[in-house]
């Protein structure tokens, strides 16, 4: 009975003193472009298996942020800013963490090109009026 009591109370402190253990998750985040610190970001830490907020915080004026008390397991890491790209990244949490640098991209880089093309089906070019016929739906053998 008393080998039975020990080998409890043994196993509920082992229990209790690993679920125990906080860890920390920091890191710095970064304009990929210009090469400078993103102040404000969110940084969030969202489980894998559901996207559920876990914690999260905000990176400071040098762009440095700190995530405390996280429990150990994997982690999905979004970095979210209004004026730059999220940026998703999977973190295996088992001891404390120091990331490197997030670099994110500005949202203004992303597009890369416009293509602005005229849609009129019709042209008047002096005295030549010009059609573009696949403007048009016409039925099969149509004269013209």
């Amino acid at each position: 009975m008393k080998k039975l009591i020990a080998l409890i109370l043994t196993s509920l402190t082992l229990f209790f003193s690993a679920n125990a253990q906080l860890l920390k998750v920091s890191g710095a985040v970064n304009d990929k472009d210009e090469n400078r610190s993103v102040a404000n970001a969110v940084i969030a830490l969202l489980t894998p298996k559901d996207s559920i907020l876990y914690k999260f915080t905000r990176a400071d004026a040098t762009g440095k942020f700190m995530i405390q008390n996280v429990k150990p397991g994997s982690y999905i890491l979004m970095t979210t800013h209004p004026y730059y790209a999220d940026l998703l990244e999977e973190v295996d949490v088992k001891e404390n963490v120091e990331l490197p640098i997030l670099s994110i991209t500005s949202k203004s880089k992303l597009l890369q090109e416009v293509i602005v093309k005229s849609g009129s089906p019709l042209r008047i070019k002096g005295d030549t009026t010009i059609y573009t016929a696949d403007s048009f739906k016409v039925s099969a053998n149509a004269n013209v």
